[in-house]
Parts: C-alpha cells; structure tokens; sequence
C-alpha cells in the first residue's frame, strides 16, 4: 500500500539466493532483481483423483478478522446462510469447514449454523482442521463442489477437480484466478450481492489442460532448492 513497505522488501529480498512468488503481480514488484522468479502455487502440483462427492464444502473464514472487512460481516453471513439453504433445499447436504481455529473460522462456523433454523441442522456437517492434512484433503476431495473464501481451499478444489465458487478478500485470489484464466463466477466482499444460488451452479471444474498447465508451472517453487539438495 505504500513504497516504504515496498523498499523494506526489496533490500530483504536482495540478501536471498532465491525468492519464488507465486502470482505475477508481486512478481511485477520486484522483477528488477535477478534472483526473483515466478512460479504458480505449489498447491497446484499435488495430484489429486476426482470423486463424486455428496456434499457442498464452504470454506468461510471471520470477517471481523481483518479490519478492512469488518463491514461487510453482515452481508457475508446472509449471503452465506442463504445460500447454504438454497443447496440443502435442493437436496444436497452442506460441510462447513474451518482451516484455521486461530483466524477465527471456528467461530464463523459457529455463528452460521447458528442463524440456520433448526430443522435443516441434519443436513450439515462440520470439519475443523487439527493439523492431520491428510484428512483434510479428504474433506475437500470427497466434496462435490466448494464455496471458497479461503485461499487455499480455493486451490485445492480446482486440483481435486471440482467446480469451485471463489469468494475473494484478497487481490492474491484475483490474481490467480486472472492468470489461470479462471472463466467461471465469482464475487468479492465489495459485491456480495452477486452470491447467488444461481449463479454457484454455473460453475464447472478447470479443465483438464489448464490443470495440467498450472501443475507443471507449480513445480518451479522448488526447484532452486532442489538443486541445492543436489
């Protein structure tokens, strides 16, 4: 947000042997050095199975959190609740899953399915993660379809091969869906109107050869360390 940030972390940056960003805009920043690189997510080269899965995942996170998206809080969460109806009135079930208790997505769990009428409480579920990645991974491949405000949940839905409905609060989410020329809906916290049941069904999972794409350019995180373990 300012150049005096920016000035910290390009002299940082200049007593490195290597520095990867994973989207292009940071990349952009501080190209001017030469040990700077680009590589997309290393989230992207893990192999995933597709599965037909029997829920709806919602990754949701606390907006309170973050002081630059304390007032949209209220919006986000009857956008939420709306929608997590419309998908269980549609005959699906819904999973509501926390990636990090500390950030406080624990406590938005909680304060959704607490403004959702007791009646449809047995058709959704929770996942809160503990560290046990693998299990996590479970949670997200077994799902039929994500609704994503987590970065990461985002990411991992498109390689475990399901249609995915970003909910962005970051310019590092719009980043990447930019550069992997992400054709599907999405909104942001400035227009959480747009999040509508309707527009959450016209999305379909990446195709298979922007995946294989992003897959092999996610591998370049690693690379310059895996020469120096050589």
């Amino acid at each position: 947000k300012n150049e005096a940030f920016k000035e910290k972390y390009l002299n940082f940056f200049k007593q490195c042997q290597d520095v990867c960003f994973r989207e292009g805009y940071s990349y952009e920043l501080f190209k001017e050095l030469e040990n700077i690189r680009f590589g997309k997510d290393i989230v992207f080269s893990l192999k995933g199975n597709p599965s037909e899965g029997d829920y709806v995942l919602f990754s949701i996170i606390l907006p309170s959190e973050r002081p630059e998206l304390v007032k949209f809080e209220s919006e986000y969460f009857n956008r939420l609740k709306a929608l997590v109806l419309e998908i269980i009135k549609s005959g699906k079930k819904v999973k509501l899953m926390s990636f990090c208790k500390g950030e406080g997505d624990e406590e938005a769990i909680s304060k959704l399915f607490n403004m959702i009428p007791n009646e449809y409480h047995k058709n959704i579920s929770t996942y809160f993660y503990r560290g046990d990645l693998n299990e996590a991974l479970e949670v997200i491949e077994k799902s039929e379809s994500v609704v994503a405000t987590r970065f990461h949940a985002m990411i991992l839905g498109f390689v475990f091969k399901k249609s995915v409905f970003p909910i962005v609060y970051s310019k590092k989410m719009t980043n990447v869906l930019e550069e992997i020329d992400f054709k599907g809906k999405f909104v942001t916290f400035q227009n959480m109107r747009d999040l509508t049941y309707e527009k959450f069904k016209e999305n379909a999972p990446l195709s298979v050869e922007t995946l294989e794409s992003v897959a092999k350019d996610g591998e370049k995180q690693f690379e310059k360390l895996d020469e120096f373990l050589r």
